[in-house]
């Protein structure tokens, strides 16, 4: 996606928003659902549950760990008022917030929210009718299985009802970036992003595997290490780059955080290279800026955005279609006055 326009069109910005208001109303009843369901059976079965509960299982199938039934309570309510506040948050600013990280905050809040959720009714199931937590039998594959597919499929569905961002203005009504330096007070923007499939699959998956690991792996602790890592694993399989009068921005992840900043005040020129991940060491953040002169952000072998600094150094990321990005942050370069940092 990449837009540069000094003439936006705001009528179909606020028809969009007036489509997202209504959509993420509907996607926000999914976190209302689990936040009134997700406890009950904790609560409706309270008097037939040991306490402590099982809660891990190790190789053999046995319970070999317990969790305090004010603990999982805690826990349980503790995922759906956070799902519920995610999405929440995310229907109250969506005027003042890039609609493109609406799905991603959506399907995160409440893959979290249903997997707890699944997961406590799974424990109270195997835990019902027994007197104390040694006594409970091995932990059915199909109720795990069941709890994480439910949960992807209901954050699945919620995503799903938002709508997509609105299109950018098109290429045609964008005058030729070389045609003329931005005026005074002109304003331009181009955004656009790149997402690495092979990365980000396998990195919800390890977040996944983490969390079931926790509850029925041998050895919880090695499992909250999947979710860490797969974490990790998705800020560096996306990217979203923008460019205006104030430089250029590199967001990482599905969360569009952390991010890089490169002031135009730092900026000697801009261009578009052939971006080998061999000769930048490979796939990632490569290099150091400060410490080696040099570093690129690559998610893929093509075209990337370029930049030379004044103070010797380049930057590099791969992006879709750089062409109008480097062109913009070149007119915005000789561009009159000084620039903003």
């Amino acid at each position: 996606m990449n837009a540069s326009s000094p003439a936006p069109d705001h009528g179909h910005d606020h028809g969009w928003h007036l489509a997202a208001g209504r959509a993420l109303a509907v996607a926000v009843l999914p976190a209302l659902v689990l936040t009134a369901v997700g406890p009950l059976p904790l609560l409706v079965w309270r008097d037939r549950l040991p306490d402590p509960m099982a809660s891990h299982w190790g190789i053999s199938g046995g319970p070999n760990g317990s969790t305090g039934y004010g603990a999982m309570l805690t826990i349980t309510l503790g995922a759906v008022v956070l799902a519920t506040t995610a999405v929440g948050w995310v229907v109250f600013n969506r005027q003042r917030r890039d609609p493109s990280v609406y799905p991603n905050v959506v399907f995160l809040a409440l893959i979290l929210a249903g997997i707890t959720c699944g997961a406590s009714a799974t424990i109270v199931a195997v835990n019902l009718d027994v007197a104390d937590w040694h006594q409970t039998g091995p932990l059915s594959g199909w109720l795990v299985a069941g709890a994480v597919v439910g949960s992807v499929a209901l954050a699945a569905a919620a995503t799903r009802a938002l709508p997509a961002p609105p299109a950018p203005p098109a290429a045609t009504d964008i005058p030729h970036p070389a045609a003329r330096p931005l005026a005074p007070g002109e304003r331009a923007v181009w955004v656009s992003s790149l997402t690495n499939q092979w990365l980000l699959v396998p990195s919800a998956g390890l977040c996944v595997l983490g969390l079931v690991w926790v509850v029925v792996g041998p050895g919880r602790w090695v499992g909250l290490t999947f979710v860490p890592l797969g974490l990790v694993t998705s800020v560096l399989a996306t990217v979203r780059v923008t460019v205006d009068r104030r430089g250029l921005q590199v967001a990482y992840g599905p969360l569009h955080w952390p991010r890089t900043r490169i002031g135009t005040n730092r900026i000697e020129s801009a261009d578009v290279i052939d971006v080998h991940p061999t000769q930048w060491g490979g796939w990632g953040y490569r290099g150091s800026i400060k410490l080696m002169k040099r570093a690129a952000v690559v998610l893929r072998r093509g075209p990337g955005l370029h930049l030379r600094l004044r103070d010797g150094s380049e930057f590099a990321v791969t992006v879709n279609h750089p062409e109008p990005g480097a062109d913009l942050l070149n007119r915005i370069l000789v561009a009159p006055g000084p620039a903003p940092r």
